[in-house]
């Protein structure tokens, strides 16, 4: 009751503490975790607090401290010579920032019997403050408070109440925001002991410890013994010794931890998860939600293509510019009938282990010119389809590359999958080539066609990449009577190829890599909007 009759002193003072309170108030609901740790100057006294607690709490220190806020905003509206003055909503951020900052654990969780203390062991008081877990918990709101200034932070293993759905939901989807919104992120290699050592720590191989590393903006490393790897206050994501050690772990560059997430491509991110590991295999998907900035829902038992089918799906439906380059992995394995009939479509891999083999070339996505829809039917995308010749198929070495037209490409390292011994072989294909339609090559099944999907299309032309360069996928073709394709085409299958190509378009006289839609024909190729 003091307290909110204070608060009320402060806002009758001066309307600046109205919106502070109001930013606060949507800052706490709406950035902050669904609750906190709470602890003195020293770490000690820990309570756990719920989001209406850490809002009175800050509101106590506010109106306490308010005099002094309001002096420093009269101080900040005037400006400087080099500052600009700021509005009350600016200014109340900042306040929002201050009051309400908290760190935030990254670690491992213990598999042993004297495991963490969860939320339902905190409430029912069934732990042992000598358990492994505790004394965890209890060394993380020491250095948190002690090193680094904190009198609130938050820890997976005691904050979420996963008995309740809804909370457990909640927290999954919104734990990307939460570790970009904590002011500090302590990160707890429990396995290392020696910092030219910690790239072996079982922390770089977990899955939902990626979006931990990528997320924060702060990041200190501890070792097992809970010292700073590298001492300082310094943010380790700049410091180069740090860095070279994140490289070494998971192949994450500089510049990666620098740039803007959504400037990094899509088959890039979903690379770096390609080697993490789960216990709950669904996670595998739900942990990369903030990495891609969509949002599923939380559904334990669906499996983990499923899972990440929905993931996929949802990326698919964002603005991302380059949201063409989710199609860029590498086959690898043959993908099982139950699993295709998952994700309806041969473009999309089952999980993210399939990037590994994602085109490493300069290769371009351009926004797609129509919408990108996934059915039953497969992914509705504008490719534009160039035959091509098994080199292998060639009676003669005498006869020589004869393009159908002003373009040509030679694709090599086609992997093909028999289905007599299971064996791949690689192949290589002349790509518009002008006899791939001579009647002793479409008897032998030496003929293929590459569905090339990195095109611009415009109402009159067709774009392909300035270098030339193709990312394509192979398709099955239909018996064919002549050089015209037919209207309708099978995904490639397991007597068909098993891996997108990468090839380079050449000119052939003077044209340009700007089409005509009228002149494709001429060159052999032909424009579809497909389900594939």
């Amino acid at each position: 009751m003091e307290v909110d009759k204070e608060r009320h002193r402060a806002t009758n003072k001066s309307p600046l503490m109205g919106v502070i309170q109001q930013t606060m108030r949507e800052h706490i609901f709406n950035k902050m975790p669904i609750r906190l740790l709470a602890f003195g100057t020293d770490g000690s006294e820990i309570k756990l607090i719920e989001r209406g607690e850490i809002w009175r709490k800050i509101s106590r220190e506010v109106a306490r401290d308010f005099d002094s806020i309001e002096v420093d905003f009269r101080n900040q509206i005037k400006g400087g010579t080099k500052t600009p003055p700021v509005s009350e909503k600016e200014f109340a951020h900042q306040i929002c920032e201050k009051y309400g900052k908290f760190a935030i654990l990254s670690h491992t969780w213990l598999t042993t019997v004297s495991g963490e203390v969860t939320y339902t062991d905190w409430k029912s008081g069934k732990f042992s403050k000598e358990s492994r877990g505790y004394r965890k918990l209890a060394e993380f709101c020491r250095i948190t408070a002690t090193q680094y200034d904190h009198k609130l932070a938050w820890i997976d293993t005691i904050c979420i109440n996963k008995e309740s759905s809804s909370e457990l939901d909640e927290s999954i989807r919104s734990m990307y925001n939460w570790y970009q919104s904590a002011s500090m992120c302590i990160t707890y290699l429990a396995d290392t002991s020696n910092p030219s050592e910690m790239h072996r720590d079982t922390w770089f191989t977990r899955g939902w410890t990626l979006q931990e590393l990528i997320a924060p903006r702060h990041i200190k490393f501890h070792d097992a013994n809970w010292q700073q790897i590298i001492p300082g206050m310094e943010n380790d994501k700049k410091n180069p010794q740090i860095i070279l050690q994140i490289k070494r772990a998971t192949g994450i560059v500089k510049d990666e931890l620098e740039t803007v997430l959504s400037k990094t491509p899509i088959s890039r991110r979903m690379q770096w998860a390609a080697h993490r590991r789960v216990t709950r295999e669904e996670d595998m998907a739900y942990s990369l939600m903030g990495i891609f900035d969509v949002s599923i829902s939380i559904a334990y038992g669906e499996g983990a293509e499923r899972a990440f089918v929905r993931l996929l799906k949802e990326i698919l439906n964002t603005s991302t510019h380059n949201v063409l380059d989710i199609v860029n992995w590498g086959h690898g394995d043959t993908p099982s009938e139950r699993n295709q009939a998952i994700r309806t479509s041969a473009l999309l891999p089952p999980g993210p282990q399939y990037y590994l083999r994602r085109a490493t070339d300069n290769i371009q996505w351009k926004p797609p010119s129509t919408p990108i829809s996934w059915t039953h039917l497969g992914l509705h995308v504008p490719v534009v389809l160039m035959p091509a010749l098994d080199s292998a198929a060639r009676i003669s070495s005498a006869r020589i590359f004869n393009p159908r037209g002003r373009y040509f490409a030679s694709a090599t390292g086609v992997k093909m999958f028999k289905s007599m011994n299971n064996r791949n072989s690689e192949h290589s294909f002349n790509v518009l080539d002008r006899s791939t339609f001579e009647r002793h090559n479409l008897q032998s099944g030496r003929v293929a066609v590459f569905g090339v999907l990195n095109i611009v299309e415009t109402e009159t032309a067709i774009q392909i990449q300035d270098a030339g360069l193709c990312r394509a996928i192979p398709l099955k073709l239909v018996p064919l009577t002549g050089w015209d394709l037919p209207e309708r085409f099978e995904s490639a299958s397991p007597e068909a190829t098993q891996a997108a190509v990468t090839f380079k378009l050449q000119l052939h006289g003077s044209s340009s890599f700007i089409i005509p839609k009228s002149e494709l024909h001429a060159h052999g190729m032909s424009f579809r909007i497909m389900y594939l």
